[in-house]
């Protein structure tokens, strides 16, 4: 066999390895607690409703502001956005 082919090989066995541990890790990976109060503005009442089966946090008064992040990231990348900007919109 070749250096090119096992080195090719290899390199797959290894990306099929890192893909199979990280689906593992995620398996085992304990389910977070939403929180009813945030933490940094606990002030703020959340409502929660349903929109195509998808269930979003509300709060604010206001015209509508969605606020989105990334897949991996938290409500706490908006810590600092959200009270300012509940007193103006209903996020």
């Amino acid at each position: 066999m070749s250096t090119a082919l096992s080195a090719f090989l290899i390199f797959v066995g290894v990306g099929i390895a890192v893909w199979l541990l990280s689906c593992v890790v995620e398996a085992l990976r304990s389910v977070s607690q939403e929180p009813r109060k945030l933490r940094w503005a606990p002030e703020l009442p959340i409502e929660h409703i349903e929109v195509d089966g998808i269930r979003l946090r509300r709060t604010g008064k206001g015209p509508n502001l969605m606020l989105l992040h990334t897949l991996r990231t938290q409500l706490d990348l908006f810590e600092k956005m959200i009270p300012e900007l509940s007193k103006q919109f209903t996020l």
